[in-house]
């Protein structure tokens, strides 16, 4: 009877399938998840979980439907002036473009999230993704200037990699 566990269940089960790279079943819970927020006009979890059945299809290759996803997740969070979603959203426009190869819209949305703050506030990862995608670009000098930036990031991965990418562009 209680909705909200019962969606946040689905969604961290399709979460866990996820991040095991199992992608159709996470596909299925996120669904499921989706189907109960969509029942309750829960319309950030509807946001949430059409941001995560996007990254899924994503990973199958169903790029026309997870654009589809996004872009109904992004209609949802403007008309509902949810910018709490709205980084998240556009973190995954970005990882879609970035996909596709087309580096330049990747960083256009990429740059777009850092106009909304996010629950650590911490904004090093994004400024690690933007790096990569100036040296994807060939443009050294940006990708040193934010893979910089990404250093002060309290996660030591995003620092890891942040370090890396800067060795990568020393060596070329």
């Amino acid at each position: 009877s209680d909705y909200d566990l019962n969606a946040r269940i689905c969604n961290h089960l399709g979460s866990l399938y996820w991040e095991n790279r199992n992608d159709s079943a996470s596909l299925v819970c996120y669904k499921d998840a989706h189907k109960i927020y969509t029942q309750y006009l829960d319309t950030v979890g509807m946001i949430n979980t059409l941001r995560n059945m996007a990254m899924s299809r994503l990973s199958l290759g169903q790029l026309d439907s997870a654009y589809i996803q996004l872009q109904l997740a992004l209609k949802l969070a403007e008309e509902g002036n949810i910018n709490s979603q709205k980084a998240y959203i556009y973190s995954s426009l970005e990882n879609f473009y970035e996909e596709q190869g087309d580096y330049e819209k990747a960083l256009a949305y990429n740059k777009e999230s850092l106009k909304y703050p996010r629950e650590d506030k911490s904004f090093s990862s994004r400024y690690y993704s933007i790096g990569v995608l100036y040296k994807k670009m060939q443009m050294p000098d940006s990708a040193f200037f934010y893979a910089e930036k990404a250093l002060a990031s309290p996660n030591l991965y995003v620092e890891c990699s942040a370090n890396h990418l800067l060795y990568d562009l020393s060596v070329e």
